[in-house]
């Protein structure tokens, strides 16, 4: 199981992960073309379209992430459900930014203009 202390949000779509065997190396996944900035996947599987161990940790932790909030993800779901285009705000205030940007990175929700919506 991949630690939350070992994966960092860069940008939308792109993390970093840490290597599994130096701690002071960092890689570079982008999660849209499963590419990792690791020697294996630049040079061996980017020609073959694999996935490299760092993009697989990466995609068991939002697994994980999921698995564990599953509860309070489908209660803000209901809520946003019942008022469709539910304001941010309220619902940050209550649950949290974490939550929320969680949400949003696992593609179960989309903000717009302060509004919340579910993706189904």
């Amino acid at each position: 199981m991949t630690k939350k202390e070992t994966v960092r949000k860069i940008e939308e779509d792109v993390y970093e992960i840490q290597s599994h065997s130096n701690e002071s190396i960092w890689y570079r996944i982008n999660v849209k073309n499963s590419a990792c900035s690791c020697p294996h996947w630049k040079f061996r599987l980017a020609k073959m379209g694999g996935q490299c161990k760092h993009y697989k940790d990466l995609m068991e932790y939002f697994d994980d992430i999921k698995d564990n909030r599953q509860g309070v993800f489908d209660e803000i779901m209901d809520i946003i459900r019942e008022t469709p285009f539910s304001e941010s705000f309220s619902i940050i205030e209550k649950y949290g930014d974490e939550v929320i940007d969680e949400m949003i990175q696992l593609g179960m929700l989309i903000e717009s203009r302060g509004k919340l919506r579910v993706l189904e």
